[in-house]
């Protein structure tokens, strides 16, 4: 479905800009590949080599930034559909460590440890990192209390330990700041989870927020990839049309071209680390 909403929002979008700009439509398109739903436009493309640079810039931008938009939208509807819970709660329980024998699991609420109020993960940091190996510090959860004899920390000499990493929720003012939110997709995309159950209650079915999340991350992703200043990508066409308006067509194509591997190289070496 997320798949599907990226190709079709994108090519409508193209094809919404050649029509409304009166260039004409060669063809218009599906497809499934294994399964993965496929869309095309094709324009005529010698009438759009000779059209105006601004109605080509228009045409080639629709793509991407309608993706963007979609995504936005999609944040939107998740932000409203989601409230905050208040507080710190487990994301994971280390084995053989002492939450682990004590029995604390995922999704539980810490309110206290050692008499000390726990509301962010940054909270319990700060107090376990003034505790020593062996100390008994007392845990108020939302399954009860209960006294734990800390362990050595493992990456810490000296430190206490309980083997738990703890997780809060956003603000859904968080979302404002543009920043936040392409962190927000990395780190869903990544495998993280912003929008987690465990610190949000959902005003519909989890599944549903599920959906609506991979709409948003591959949207705004491939959205943005698509912007990126290299043929064949929209962005590489968009910064050919630029170009035009300030040296000749043959040598905006060289640049194009010459950028166009630059960037490639750069991708490519990004993926290196994880060849070896």
């Amino acid at each position: 479905i997320a798949i599907a909403t990226v190709l079709l929002v994108h090519e409508f979008a193209h094809g919404f800009l050649l029509s409304s700009q009166g260039l004409r439509i060669k063809s218009v398109g599906g497809m499934l590949v294994v399964a993965i739903p496929g869309a095309f436009v094709e324009p005529d493309e010698k009438q759009l080599s000779k059209a105006p640079i601004l109605k080509r810039l228009r045409m080639y931008a629709a793509g991407a930034f309608s993706n963007v938009l979609f995504a936005l939208l999609c944040l939107l509807i998740i932000v409203l559909l989601i409230v905050p819970k208040p507080g710190a709660y487990v994301y994971a329980v280390a084995k053989n460590y002492p939450a682990d024998n004590s029995g604390i699991a995922p999704g539980m609420r810490i309110y206290s440890i050692g008499g000390v109020e726990i509301n962010t993960p940054e909270d319990f940091e700060r107090f376990m990192s003034l505790t020593k190996p062996g100390e008994n510090v007392r845990l108020v959860t939302s399954a009860g209390e209960m006294v734990v004899t800390l362990a050595q920390h493992p990456g810490v000499e000296g430190r206490g330990y309980l083997g738990v990493a703890l997780i809060s929720a956003f603000s859904r003012w968080n979302f404002v700041n543009p920043l936040f939110v392409l962190w927000t997709a990395m780190s869903e995309l990544m495998g993280g989870n912003v929008f987690h159950p465990f610190v949000f209650e959902a005003l519909v079915p989890w599944v549903v927020i599920d959906i609506l999340k991979w709409i948003f991350v591959l949207n705004i992703g491939i959205g943005l990839f698509n912007l990126m200043p290299a043929v064949p990508l929209d962005g590489g066409y968009i910064l050919r049309g630029i170009l035009e308006k300030v040296v000749s067509e043959e040598r905006a194509v060289q640049i194009t071209r010459a950028l166009s591997i630059v960037v490639l190289f750069i991708i490519l070496a990004n993926f290196l680390p994880y060849l070896w």
